[in-house]
């Protein structure tokens, strides 16, 4: 368990030592230089949509947390990606080698496997271009919700993670006047 374990106590390391901006809950991929920030309640299939997007030509940024400074722009912490024991049969198509990964189970008792996608971005920071916000509704149809900067913006924040548990107001401020110049969704599933 010590990858799962080790990871968990990078990440408490990175909460408290990152001072310019914040941790978001989230993923990140980009394709041809424009950067698609994938976040949702956990559960939501985050990593899922992070591993089907590299796999059909996205680069890989980060899974699970993406560092967002003072200038509101966005990097991925490059873990490898944490697929959870419901997404492998989901997986398999796209990393036909999931099934001979090692197993690891995590603090929060979730199954995992470490995948690491070939194609990266290791740009520096840069402003979103597309939000998406994922929403599991059971029974509902797949669907595509316009959303305003001001709820991608709530629903960024409140997936954050900071030292002093709050954020300054000029790293709201730039990433708000980042979010009104992209484009934000809800998916609904």
């Amino acid at each position: 368990e010590t990858p799962a374990w080790l990871k968990a106590k990078i990440t408490e390391a990175l909460c408290q030592y990152v001072s310019d901006g914040f941790l978001a809950h989230g993923g990140l991929v980009s394709y041809r230089g424009k950067r698609l920030f994938i976040t949702g309640e956990p559960g939501a299939g985050k990593s899922t949509l992070v591993l089907t997007l590299a796999h059909a030509g996205f680069a890989f940024c980060g899974d699970d947390i993406v560092h967002i400074n003072s200038a509101g722009c966005a990097a991925g912490i490059p873990f490898a990606a944490a697929a959870k024991a419901g997404a492998w049969a989901l997986l398999q198509p796209f990393t036909s080698s999931i099934a001979a990964l090692p197993v690891y189970q995590r603090a929060d008792a979730q199954q995992v496997r470490y995948i690491a996608p070939n194609a990266r971005d290791t740009d520096d920071y840069l402003p979103f271009d597309v939000v998406l916000l994922l929403a599991r509704e059971p029974g509902s149809p797949a669907r595509f919700e316009p959303v305003a900067p001001l709820d991608a913006l709530c629903a960024i924040l409140d997936s954050g993670y900071s030292k002093a548990r709050a954020v300054d107001a000029q790293t709201v401020v730039r990433l708000a006047e980042n979010l009104a110049r992209c484009s934000s969704f809800r998916f609904v599933y």
